[in-house]
């Protein structure tokens, strides 16, 4: 393992030293990879320790590489042209950032990762805002406030928290939908006005 680690490090710093080095996700995971090899004995325990901190995260950690294949799909087959018609054909400019916030609260309910989606979807999104003469930050923000919104329904970030606290997401439910309420009223006016 450990000998594993320092040729892998080797690698980073010959590629460092070589000037091909360039700090990405990708690099940002070889290194996390190889100090691991580094700080464990052997691939049982570096295995132990992996299932005992990606339990709680388990959904997590499979769907990422499922989003970058969806984003795939959409940049590299048209997909992205067709889906930016469908928003021209529904919306106009007064009304697109509040079609986005809407459409993006409810994508984000059943595939809940504001990052991971904003990257498949940008494209088309950003397509339909420079038709319909929309800003593409006020596109961008209403996105976000969409995503946020539904956060508060399907509190993807709280599964670990839940866990760790022991509750169910029954427990913060009812609290959680007030909030949804509340803050989806107060997104739209914003949109509207702004």
């Amino acid at each position: 393992m450990f000998t594993l680690g320092l040729l892998g490090l080797g690698f980073l710093f010959v590629e460092a030293w070589s000037g091909r080095f360039a700090l990405s996700l990708d690099m940002v995971n070889l290194i996390v990879l190889f100090l691991a090899l580094l700080l464990h004995r052997n691939a049982a325990s570096l295995l132990a320790h992996v299932e005992d901190a990606s339990r709680p995260l388990h959904g997590v950690v499979l769907q990422f590489p499922l989003y970058a294949g969806i984003y795939g799909l959409i940049k590299d087959t048209g997909l992205a042209d067709r889906l930016a018609e469908v928003f021209l054909s529904v919306a106009t400019t007064d009304t697109l950032p509040s079609v986005v916030f809407a459409y993006s609260a409810f994508l984000n309910y059943w595939v809940p990762s504001g990052g991971a989606k904003w990257a498949m979807e940008a494209p088309y999104l950003l397509k339909s805002a420079a038709a319909l003469d929309v800003s593409s930050a006020k596109i961008a923000m209403a996105y976000s406030y969409g995503d946020m919104a539904t956060n508060l329904i399907q509190p993807f970030w709280a599964i670990p928290l839940l866990a760790l606290a022991r509750l169910e997401f029954k427990h913060i439910l009812g609290y959680e939908l007030l909030f949804f309420v509340i803050y989806s009223g107060l997104a739209l006016i914003a949109l509207t006005l702004i």
